[in-house]
């Protein structure tokens, strides 16, 4: 029986030596687990730190973006008046149409813009003094006859 007893003890001391080990290998294995754990947050952290980083960078371009969006509208808006303005008035222009008259008799102290008027009236053709911008002769003076 001590024989049994003495087994016993020796079961016993193995069995609480295994235990004792097992628990060591848990404590290391949960410091390991501490120190991940630890290494996970300062790594959440720096990615948190970095992502409020890119979300005030891109606050800070978006604001600048429409900033920039209504200065680019307002400057194209400018713009487009101003090419609007030169298209009316070259359409002004090619609304002007140059008449030459030739071998019509000069006479002195005559009015070109009468003539023209006179000329327009002829023709049918609806012409106001407004109308004519200027008139003149051109080359040199013929002699009647």
């Amino acid at each position: 029986m001590e024989n049994i007893m003495s087994e016993s003890l020796d079961d016993t001391a193995m069995d609480f030596k295994l235990l004792l080990s097992e628990m060591k290998a848990i404590r290391a294995e949960m410091r390991l687990f501490h120190n991940s754990m630890t290494d996970l947050m300062t790594a959440i952290k720096m990615q948190s730190s970095r992502i409020d980083s890119i979300e005030t960078r891109i606050s800070a371009l978006e604001d600048k973006s429409k900033g920039l969006q209504l200065c680019e509208v307002s400057t194209l808006e400018e713009t487009t008046l101003q090419l609007k303005s030169q298209i009316l008035e070259r359409d002004q222009d090619l609304l002007a149409n140059d008449i030459q008259v030739a071998w019509f008799p000069e006479t002195s102290g005559e009015n070109t813009a009468h003539i023209i008027l006179a000329i327009a009236k002829k023709l049918c053709v609806d012409l106001d003094e407004r109308d004519v911008v200027s008139s003149e002769r051109t080359g040199f003076i013929r002699e009647n006859g």
